[in-house]
């Protein structure tokens, strides 16, 4: 849980486009099947289609959000932070999650640092520095250190990442997205024209899906 004494971050995630998703589940599927190359080809583009109107990205939504509440602090674990990470909202195509930084392993977090700057470098100075610079300020310090303030200057700075990060995490699993990372202060200004912003686009494409080409053809 996360400590309500302490301010939160909210990611807000748009997927635009999860066809890709889509396509190469059917793709992965009829490939499976015994039948000629060219059939498959044609059978999985008309499939990948069908099953794209039934499905829908919400499905996809579904799916993905509970994966990213387990693999985000699994990935943020792994760069010296302890995170919480959970649903607070979804609704169509759009999700939030809510982040909160509740522990900051400074030595790990440096070591990751350096191994990103300068993966050739063996010597670690940094990381020997701030090794001793623990011992010294002791145990009890270093606890404090830890989990009450490298947390809030860690989540401070982490809107300026995490975003792209996690767009380009979902591009390499086939989902086009916009992502926004905001603290407590700003979350309820954007998030409702946002919203609302979104749900008259998801308006929009479904009266053009139930118009059909012909109607923008007689208009013409």
């Amino acid at each position: 849980m996360t400590d309500s004494s302490r301010q939160v971050l909210y990611v807000n995630v748009y997927i635009k486009d999860a066809s890709k998703v889509i396509q190469s589940t059917v793709e992965e599927k009829i490939s499976q099947k015994k039948l000629p190359a060219p059939i498959k080809a044609r059978l999985a583009k008309r499939a990948a289609k069908v099953a794209g109107d039934l499905v829908g990205t919400s499905v996809i939504v579904k799916q993905l959000v509970p994966k990213l509440c387990e693999d985000i602090p699994k990935k943020m674990k792994s760069r010296g932070l302890s995170v919480h990470v959970e649903e607070v909202f979804r609704q169509g195509p759009v999700f939030v999650l809510e982040l909160q930084v509740v522990h900051v392993d400074s030595v790990v977090m440096t070591a990751a640092r350096k191994r990103i700057r300068d993966d050739k470098d063996k010597d670690n100075f940094a990381v020997q520095c701030l090794k001793q610079f623990l011992n010294v300020i002791g145990s009890k310090n270093q606890d404090t250190l830890e989990r009450k303030h490298l947390p809030k200057i860690v989540q401070s700075k982490i809107p300026l990442s995490l975003g792209d990060m996690l767009c380009a995490e979902l591009a390499e699993n086939g989902m086009e997205a916009e992502a926004e990372v905001l603290p407590e202060a700003l979350q309820a200004r954007f998030f409702f024209p946002f919203l609302r912003q979104i749900q008259e686009q998801e308006s929009e494409s479904k009266a053009k899906a139930k118009k059909g080409p012909l109607a923008s053809l007689r208009r013409n």
